[in-house]
């Protein structure tokens, strides 16, 4: 027993210095040549495939029942001797993907937004949060963004941190927090007291701030906005630019990988860290393709990995280098999940995520979809497990009853599935108008 758990306690050490290496390749001098970017990412994509071969029961039944060595798969284009990862594989055998060497309870769990209806918990290592945090902050720095300055980010309530983290108590990256389930009105007085050099926040968001004050003729000054999660629409972009005075990028990324890529100054597409994360492109086929969906190997993951994980996005790559000259590869024509505004009773239109909120973090849901059926009354369809129970039905009704006041009328209705059209992107809001 003893051995036992002294090879744990060894093996846990090699995933920490695994990650600790990749936090500090993230704080190095980036990849000036594509044969430098090359090398980085086979060097760690062969680790991520070890690790996963040895630790994770799902992935070392899956080299065994495809007689694969994992160190047989070297290079990205070798990837396509495996299977795509769907999100709801990933969501059924979390348990059997998670490292065997990693215990539960040292991990964060960090819930996805349910953007397709189907919210599950990743479990992540603090040192791998950390280690995100700092491939944000490479995105930040890369759009000018200086450290010294102040961000305002727009967060659910349960993500945003009861304290700061260490390097905002040495001044550094100072954040902060607005509820993103608040009044518009409340939003948009937070940032006017304030003042920051950066705004981070979802596309709905921006769009519901800045179509707010454009009907009240009004104008905010931040230099910089980084826009994520949703899609980002060239009308929202254009007027970001006039009532906030900003100059606005967009990221691309998800809970589960991270920031993915980022949009490169000159607007010509989005440069993929993929010193970090592998991006595949693939046909309906399932072929590599240069348009397609998008699929992600996020190399820095090691409690839960993540191997042509499928986001359900499509995109293209771009036909020449970027002219900015640095050697990550370029996406363009990212479509991403669109999540739309909601027209309240008095004309306010808001962000969907302030009406999905409710949903986050209630155990049972496991797949959702919200449907506006008018102005005021909307029907939330509900593909419910054992966990949701009628104390978690009543909480979620009262809580939206709270959120606005009593002004909206909430229908649940259990389903068998929401499966939606064939070859149809699932939406989470639907309004009909």
């Amino acid at each position: 027993m003893e051995a036992i758990r002294w090879q744990s306690k060894m093996a846990c050490s090699r995933a920490h210095l695994d990650l600790l290496r990749a936090g500090l390749g993230a704080l190095r001098r980036s990849p000036t040549t594509p044969e430098a970017l090359t090398r980085r990412r086979s060097c760690r994509l062969q680790g991520l495939l070890r690790y996963a071969g040895r630790f994770s029961p799902y992935y070392r039944e899956l080299f065994d029942r495809r007689r694969l060595n994992p160190a047989d798969i070297r290079r990205e284009d070798e990837l396509t001797q495996l299977p795509v990862l769907e999100r709801q594989t990933a969501r059924e055998r979390s348990g059997e993907i998670m490292s065997t060497e990693i215990a539960l309870h040292a991990c964060l769990q960090r819930k996805t937004h349910g953007t397709t209806g189907m919210p599950f918990a990743v479990p992540t290592l603090p040192l791998e949060q950390w280690l995100e945090a700092i491939l944000w902050a490479r995105c930040y720095l890369d759009a000018g963004f200086r450290p010294w300055q102040r961000q305002v980010k727009i967060a659910l309530p349960c993500r945003i941190p009861s304290w700061p983290y260490l390097v905002q108590h040495l001044g550094l990256f100072r954040r902060t927090y607005v509820d993103a389930t608040r009044p518009v009105s409340e939003k948009i007085r937070e940032l006017k007291k304030a003042m920051p050099a950066a705004l981070v926040c979802w596309a709905s968001t921006l769009d519901e701030i800045t179509t707010e004050l454009e009907r009240a003729d009004s104008f905010l000054n931040i230099p910089r906005v980084f826009s994520t999660s949703s899609m980002l629409w060239p009308s929202v972009r254009e007027r970001a630019a006039r009532r906030l005075k900003a100059r606005v990028t967009d990221v691309y990324g998800s809970i589960e990988t991270g920031p993915v890529a980022w949009e490169c100054e000159q607007q010509r597409g989005f440069h993929v860290h993929s010193d970090q994360v592998i991006v595949e492109l693939l046909d309906e086929a399932g072929r590599p393709a240069r348009a397609g969906r998008v699929v992600c190997t996020v190399l820095w993951r090691r409690a839960f990995p993540l191997i042509r994980y499928a986001l359900d996005d499509m995109a293209e790559w771009a036909d020449t280098p970027c002219p900015c000259g640095r050697p990550y590869p370029l996406l363009r024509n990212l479509t991403g999940r669109a999540a739309d505004l909601v027209e309240l009773p008095d004309g306010t239109r808001i962000s969907s995520v302030a009406v999905r909120a409710v949903v986050f973090e209630k155990p049972g849901i496991e797949q959702y979809q919200f449907v506006q059926e008018t102005r005021t009354r909307f029907l939330l369809r509900i593909v419910a497990g054992s966990a949701f129970t009628a104390e978690v039905e009543g909480a979620l009704l009262d809580e939206f009853r709270r959120q606005f006041s009593g002004a909206l009328e909430l229908q649940i209705v259990k389903v068998r599935d929401l499966r939606g059209t064939p070859g149809a992107k699932f939406s989470p809001m639907v309004t009909l108008k």
